[in-house]
């Protein structure tokens, strides 16, 4: 009979196992242009990662955007729509480039407050979400400290509040709600956040999308008056890898069928067996290396079982001797 390599991926016998690996969004690695702020005007549609993807919606008839954007501004005087790009807490949490967020419009009243639109980012593979770091713009906040020709200043005999509600998803199915109050005046003394603040969104579990929206206690006919934007930073989730497709994946075993000699390749140091067709031990090796190659020169002639334990998995692969 005619020898030929075929590689052979194996199949799992256990329960699957689960590996997290942690990752950490930030705007580092993005070159910033010129003006110190990136925010759709190249019409590329947005920004991401191999793991997330952030949307931009730029309108070129109206220089506007909705959705995400990023910058390295840090003003924290200037109150104008000109200024939407800067941090209020005065520096990026980590590095020097953060992102900003503007929800597209939309929303509705509901019970004294009024919600905006939704910017949502995506990620490629569902991940376990863990935290993200957020402050004021310095448009939004100087807005809700002293008014501007649209909206008027916070105060505590209104009990305003500026409030961002995080929503994880999982396919369409809603995996809850997280709210962090960015201007909360419900109490004696008006608070305004002006530093990063740290937001906890593991309650949200295992997502493949996160929504952003606002709610606000001050809105005309139209929606909410003061400025709906915050800055965020370091995006901090685990993504989910099965141990068992990794090893699956790993292991090679070749040529099969074959006449004399099985290669294993990428073990990893577990152990393997091989099995006659009647259950029987016929060979045995513990503690293997990366590589291994398994002699039948002198086997019978049939059909033996290898099982291969490593990193914790079981795999097992049918070997056909001429």
């Amino acid at each position: 009979m005619k020898n030929f390599m075929r590689i052979v991926l194996v199949s799992i016998m256990l329960v699957p196992m689960v590996a997290f690996s942690q990752q950490v969004f930030n705007f580092e690695q993005f070159t910033m242009p010129d003006e110190g702020y990136w925010n759709g005007s190249d019409e590329s549609g947005g920004f991401g990662s191999e793991y997330v993807n952030f949307v931009n919606n730029y309108n070129s008839d109206y220089f506007s955007w909705d959705g995400f954007s990023y910058s390295n501004l840090t003003d924290q005087t200037t109150n104008s729509y000109e200024n939407q790009y800067s941090t209020y807490a005065g520096e990026a949490f980590s590095g020097d480039n953060f992102g900003i967020v503007y929800p597209a419009y939309g929303g509705g009243l509901q019970s004294g407050f009024w919600t905006t639109g939704t910017a949502s980012c995506s990620f490629e593979n569902p991940v376990n979400v863990s935290e993200i770091w957020v402050t004021n713009s310095t448009y939004a906040a100087l807005t809700i400290l002293n008014g501007d020709t649209f909206s008027e200043a916070f105060t505590t005999d209104n009990d305003d509040f500026f409030k961002l509600i995080i929503e994880g998803k999982n396919g369409d199915v809603s995996t809850g709600e997280v709210e962090f109050l960015l201007a909360d005046y419900t109490g004696i003394e008006g608070i305004i956040i002006d530093d990063w603040q740290q937001v906890d969104l593991t309650p949200l579990g295992t997502i493949d999308n996160l929504t952003f929206t606002f709610a606000s206690t001050k809105y005309n006919d139209s929606g909410i008056t003061n400025p709906t934007y915050f800055c965020f930073d370091n995006l901090i989730f685990e993504t989910i890898t099965s141990v068992s497709e990794n090893v699956k994946n790993e292991i090679k075993i070749y040529p099969n069928p074959t006449t004399d000699f099985i290669n294993i390749n990428r073990v990893g140091e577990g152990q393997i067996s091989l099995t006659d067709i009647s259950g029987k031990i016929v060979y045995q090796k513990n503690n293997c290396s990366e590589n291994e190659i398994i002699d039948l020169t002198n086997f019978n002639s049939g059909i033996y079982i290898l099982k291969i334990n490593s990193k914790n998995v079981v795999v097992s692969e049918k070997i056909i001797k001429y």
